[in-house]
């Protein structure tokens, strides 16, 4: 069962209660902090123009449930949305041990989870320039997750120096 709130943005919640029919418990997805579930910026990246899509998800090689979620306020504009950061949320299947995997200070724009294989990979927008802002004019990021590790680590795929020989090349060959 979701709670929903009105925004324009999609399909967006600011909780999911867990409701248990064999012992009629109800479980609140996150009872304390205040967040946003579900939509993120689709191609907010590529185009600069942004719509609302995702969702809460699920994978047949994973028992969790997958969520985008907005906990921080990135904008300071006293309200939580598509223009903040959009995190990597994962719970049990029944609500509990809800818990953030992707790196604070990075907005999530697509996950992938490939067949046969226990990595979760996750693209993402850092705010590389400082403007508040996750668009094409900052740094896109990678990270991989295992999730047959109970930690759910997420590491950067590229390291720095790998980074800095890729723009190297891409200005020795592209820019003129």
């Amino acid at each position: 069962i979701g709670f929903s709130k009105e925004r324009g943005e999609g399909n967006m919640y600011w909780n999911i209660i867990f409701h248990n029919y064999k012992t009629g418990k109800n479980n609140l997805l996150e009872p304390e902090k205040k967040i946003l579930i579900g939509g993120y910026n689709f191609n907010n990246y590529y185009d600069k123009e942004t719509y609302s899509s995702g969702k809460v998800e699920t994978y047949k090689q994973s028992p969790f449930i997958f969520y985008t979620v907005y906990t921080d306020d990135y904008n300071a504009d006293k309200k939580l949305g598509t223009s903040d950061p959009a995190y990597f949320f994962i719970s049990n299947a029944d609500g509990t041990g809800f818990k953030q995997v992707s790196p604070p200070g990075i907005s999530i724009t697509q996950k992938e989870f490939p067949k046969n294989n226990p990595f979760l990979l996750l693209s993402g927008i850092r705010d590389s320039n400082k403007d508040k802002k996750f668009n094409a004019n900052d740094e896109q990021v990678y990270y991989k997750v295992n999730m047959a590790d109970s930690s759910f680590k997420a590491e950067e795929i590229f390291s720095q120096s790998f980074k800095i020989k890729l723009k190297k090349l891409f200005d020795k060959n592209w820019k003129n």
